[in-house]
């Protein structure tokens, strides 16, 4: 019996498929234009978001800033190396940050000159780029940050008295034996000491004996005000906004809609009309 022979199928209208792919109707695919995919979610109001192409997320480029071209004559000028003087002055002007103060010491002028001529050094530009270098750098060298003072002023606002107090003795400690973070809370310590000469035979002792009077700590009030400050504490409540915290979300937002909202105001009412003097004539009062 003869075998069929069979033949393979055509496919119309589409390119064999390459190895280990598969083949795509109308002829081989474009290539896609950089950006396509962008421009689609641009279209279809979607933001840049993440872009997926073939299960692998593509983050966009951030979009240049549009900052113009640094001014070269400005460049220049902040490049300038400083002088003895403008030097001494950035040194001056670290001490307190007065620019006033700055320049006198550095020039030794007088106060009206000072006044003057010193912000507008400040403001120069190789001089303002070296200030804001030395303030940077000497942050980094005393570890100076937001933590730092917060935890100062945690000290001084949470200190405890019976710190500075033995126990044993019920008297003031010295401060070698006061604990460290209460004795940063402490801004005055007074002491007394006494000497004691004693003779006996021919030989003569003094002895110096140290006690501690007074021992005052930083304000607490201002300290924890800074702290409430600091954590936005520091807001008045009004009646008003107190009762609406009870209610829940929803009807406490109804309620304030309702107050913000205008009131119309409506016409006044007529009052009735007075009986004039021909009205009491006409008709008199009734006799008892």
């Amino acid at each position: 019996m003869a075998k069929k022979r069979t033949e393979p199928k055509k496919n119309k209208g589409k390119t064999p498929a390459p190895k280990g792919g598969r083949s795509t109707p109308g002829g081989p695919k474009k290539p896609a234009k950089p950006g396509a995919a962008a421009a689609r979610n641009k279209a279809k109001g979607r933001g840049p978001g993440r872009i997926r192409r073939r299960g692998v997320p593509i983050v966009p480029p951030p979009p240049e800033p549009n900052t113009p071209p640094p001014d070269p004559e400005l460049l220049q000028a902040e490049l300038r190396p400083l002088t003895e003087d403008e030097q001494r002055f950035c040194d001056e002007y670290l001490v307190d940050r007065n620019a006033t103060r700055a320049y006198h010491a550095t020039y030794n002028c007088d106060y009206a000159t000072a006044a003057t001529a010193g912000p507008h050094l400040r403001h120069r530009p190789n001089v303002a780029r070296e200030i804001a270098g030395m303030i940077r750098a000497q942050r980094v060298r005393l570890q100076l940050n937001a933590d730092a003072v917060l935890k100062e002023l945690c000290r001084c606002a949470f200190s405890d008295m019976y710190q500075v107090v033995d126990p044993q003795t019920h008297l003031l400690r010295n401060p070698r034996h006061i604990p460290l973070d209460t004795r940063r809370a402490v801004s005055e310590i007074r002491m007394t000491r006494e000497r004691t000469t004693r003779s006996q035979a021919n030989t003569t002792t003094t002895a110096v004996t140290e006690s501690v009077v007074t021992v005052k700590f930083w304000n607490k009030i201002d300290a924890l005000g800074k702290l409430a400050k600091h954590l936005g504490l520091d807001t008045e409540v009004t009646p008003l906004d107190a009762l609406l915290r009870l209610l829940p979300a929803s009807v406490a937002a109804e309620v304030r809609a309702a107050l913000n909202a205008p009131q119309q105001q409506q016409p006044p009412k007529a009052l009735p009309a007075v009986p004039g003097a021909a009205d009491v004539a006409a008709h008199p009062p009734r006799q008892p």
